[in-house]
């Protein structure tokens, strides 16, 4: 939000708003137990990256 809209929220206040928007802030609550650990660490140093600077302004 700050990036984006130059607006900082604390955590409880971005919930409150996104439950005015009819939208939900949830948490992971699990790992993925047939991830490839070599794909994920190949897609963070290479892909991921790239994908970060094409969203930085």
């Amino acid at each position: 939000m700050k990036d984006e809209f130059e607006r900082s929220y604390t955590i409880a206040g971005m919930a409150k708003l996104l439950h005015r928007l009819d939208l939900r802030f949830t948490r992971p609550t699990y790992t993925l137990e047939a991830a490839d650990e070599g794909k994920q660490k190949e897609f963070v140093r290479e892909r991921f990256p790239q994908l970060k600077k094409s969203n930085e302004r």
